[in-house]
């Protein structure tokens, strides 16, 4: 491992504590007596592992005294990943205006296949994926959690 293994590993640290202050602001358990969890459990928790791995990553670039291959050498497959975090960027970014003018779970669709197309799946595997995907969203957070999707 590299030093900027460390300093990446100390800022997402940094940033998981500040998500977990905020999720403690909000409330890890409901005030109400149905044992429904609060607003901060979720990113709690998120935050909670995101700490305990980077404090991981800082205990193995110990261990290691900071040797090995540098961190921002790149393999020739890794050359194209600059353009695929921007059109996913841009995908997302997309998702959130599509949210404002139709209902989510057509626009997580839409989202879906648009990736998946991006990512040269095939066309049937994206079309059962993404339905699968998006029924399992709707599924899980509508019918189970009782989530609705409305911005």
């Amino acid at each position: 491992m590299h030093k900027t293994d460390l300093a990446s590993a100390g800022a997402f640290m940094a940033v998981a504590a500040i998500f977990m202050i905020g999720a403690w602001r909000f409330g890890i358990s409901s005030r109400t007596s149905d044992g429904v969890p609060g607003a901060g459990f979720f990113p709690f928790i998120i935050g909670l592992i995101v700490l305990g791995l980077n404090s991981a990553q800082v205990v193995l670039w110990l261990k290691g005294k900071g040797e090995g291959k540098p961190s921002f050498a790149l393999a020739d497959e890794q050359r194209d990943n600059p353009r695929a975090l921007f059109v996913t960027i841009a995908a997302l970014v997309g998702l959130l205006v599509l949210w404002r003018l139709i209902f989510f779970e057509a626009a997580a669709l839409l989202f879906c296949l648009a990736m998946n197309h991006f990512y040269g799946r095939g066309k049937l595997f994206n079309l059962v994926f993404s339905l699968l995907l998006v029924g399992l969203i709707h599924l899980f957070f509508a019918r189970f959690l009782y989530i609705q999707f409305t911005l």
